[in-house]
């Protein structure tokens, strides 16, 4: 238990973060308990599962209101990671009892960060024990070299090191290699984090200013939008848009267009067949007459980017392949596409630019099933038992879009622009291939367009996505802009350091709207992080380590009992 209290006390709410460099301690310490005692090994881990069991339930409670049967499974799910830890740890301490902990804790405790942030299921890679140190991006700089992962892997070593000075588990206290472990530590800590901090850091800057409009549309009016209140949202979009008029770049949030879609093609063809809306008598009484074109969002936000002359990026689906078929007697009609996306818009010189970015990577049980979305009934069988009103019905994406956007209003020239959306922010390997093609950094700014409305009224989860998309920008060397409906929208400098959050001139930063304005110094150089070039190359030898690890001492115990006679 009180491992989880540390992740609890770590993280956002609470956000203590400088517990986040002895949360290990109390998993290392029963793993020392039971290689002392091989007979306890499996009730230990049941019981770890058990005692981490409530820290998951309060972290992931924002899931009652998602998915109700889904919201025990994913806090039994995170806790089984503590029991494979711990076990784990114990079996190779057992097997090889003068391996020092300062190496295993390390090696494991990555390993199994990285098999649950990038492996099962896609991945999460959210709750990393690193994360709450961007709170002093000092201590994150190193992930500009090897990524959060190496970072998460020197907390770790602490925590080992610690061990071995203490001579948990019944072994003797090894000072001395608890100190040179400790030192080398700290050693790689701080060169690493120089060298983090400063390559890439070089070279020529523009001054960016951006405008984010921030909506505050709860996720089930999104999932059911009527078109009344569709009327009534744009309304107020664009009044917000009118308010940061006088930026170089105007954000709207993930999704947050109002019409079908936003691809010109799919536009031209509801256009062609005169598609109207409905609307219910009274719903919309400044609207003449009982029905609007579908093409209406689309037109007049055209004519938004053509009146302020300032360039937008758009979260809307896309629609591709759709055709629109006769259904009966009545001017009925019915849609059908080949495939549709979660995707990002450049609005520019009046007119949709056709070279949007499609999602790559969905978010699992949010917008695809893990590995029954190719089976589409059984998918959707599963969404009945525990996600009934949610469509899965998106594609992932197949290009890593680079926008280049003018910023030339004033003579800045232009930058290039990456969208992440929404949970692909905390996904360090997606965004760097957005970033990074071939080794060399082929954008200069990332812009990460997200709805969060999914966390309702749940404190902390907002702050814990902000928390994990802030490490990014350490890692790649790269500014980010965040516009999110329901917040938080935020700006951050290529360090993960906090240049603006929320609304201006509001106290609150979540479940509000309004307009955050903020000037960002974009890199334009050709330099990039060695994160950038080499990618998760020591996460992936970690998790090698961590799965030949058990093996190794299965295979040793056996050659021990072999040579005894047992």
């Amino acid at each position: 238990m009180a491992y989880g209290l540390l992740v609890c006390l770590a993280s956002p709410p609470v956000d203590l973060w400088p517990l986040a460099v002895v949360v290990p301690v109390p998993l290392v310490w029963v793993a020392c308990r039971m290689a002392a005692n091989p007979r306890r090994l499996w009730r230990g881990a049941l019981l770890t599962c058990l005692g981490v069991l409530p820290a998951w339930l309060f972290e992931e409670r924002w899931l009652i209101d998602v998915t109700t049967p889904g919201y025990p499974l994913m806090a039994v799910y995170m806790s089984l990671y503590a029991g494979a830890f711990v076990a784990l740890m114990a079996a190779i301490g057992r097997a090889a009892p003068r391996l020092p902990w300062s190496v295993v804790v390390g090696v494991l405790w990555v390993g199994m960060e990285v098999l649950r942030g990038e492996v099962v299921m896609t991945g999460y890679p959210w709750f990393l024990v690193a994360h709450p140190l961007i709170a002093w991006p000092v201590l994150a700089a190193p992930a500009g070299v090897l990524g959060a992962y190496f970072v998460s892997f020197l907390v770790a070593c602490l925590a080992g090191a610690a061990t071995d000075a203490i001579g948990w588990g019944g072994r003797a206290a090894r000072r001395p290699v608890a100190a040179l472990a400790a030192g080398m530590v700290a050693a790689a800590w701080v060169s690493t984090g120089w060298v983090g901090w400063t390559v890439g850091g070089g070279g020529p800057t523009t001054a960016v200013r951006v405008g984010v409009v921030q909506t505050n549309l709860p996720q089930d009016n999104k999932m059911d939008w009527p078109i009344e209140d569709r009327l009534r949202g744009f309304q107020r979009f664009e009044d917000l848009t009118r308010q940061v008029a006088n930026t170089d770049l105007i954000i709207w949030p993930e999704t947050m267009f109002p019409g079908n879609e936003l691809n010109p093609d799919a536009v031209e063809v509801e256009r062609r067949a005169a598609l109207m809306w409905r609307i219910e008598k009274g719903g919309a009484p400044d609207v003449p007459g009982d029905a609007v074109p579908t093409t209406v969002f689309a037109d007049a936000l055209v004519q938004l980017q053509k009146d302020l002359g300032v360039p937008m990026l758009v979260g809307s689906p896309a629609i591709e392949g759709l055709r629109v078929i006769p259904a009966g007697a009545g001017g009925q009609v019915r849609t059908e596409s080949r495939a549709r996306f979660n995707s990002v818009f450049l609005v520019m010189d009046g007119r949709v630019r056709p070279d949007r970015y499609d999602k790559l990577a969905l978010t699992p049980f949010g917008e695809v099933i893990p590995l029954v979305w190719r089976w589409p009934r059984v998918q959707e069988w599963i969404v009945s038992l525990g996600a009934a009103g949610m469509s899965f019905d998106l594609s992932p994406g197949r290009e890593a879009t680079v926008f280049q956007v003018p910023v030339g209003s004033r003579g800045g020239g232009s930058v290039r622009l990456v969208t992440p959306i929404c949970f692909e922010a905390t996904k360090a390997r997606v965004c760097r291939q957005l970033a990074y093609s071939a080794g060399r950094r082929r954008a200069d700014l990332l812009v990460n367009l997200s709805n969060d409305g999914w966390f309702g009224g749940a404190a902390g989860g907002r702050e814990q996505h902000l928390l994990a998309a802030r490490w990014r920008c350490a890692e790649l060397g790269m500014p980010m802009v965040r516009s999110v409906n329901t917040g938080i929208s935020a700006a951050i400098d290529r360090h993960g350091r906090m240049l603006a959050a929320g609304p201006d001139g509001l106290d609150q930063d979540v479940n509000v709207d309004g307009v955050m304005t903020a000037t960002v110094d974009v890199p334009t150089g050709e330099g990039g992080t060695v994160y950038g070039q080499v990618g998760d190359a020591f996460a992936w030898m970690m998790l090698g380590a961590t799965v030949l690890g058990p093996l190794w001492a299965a295979w040793s115990f056996r050659r021990k009992r072999a040579n005894t006679g047992g």
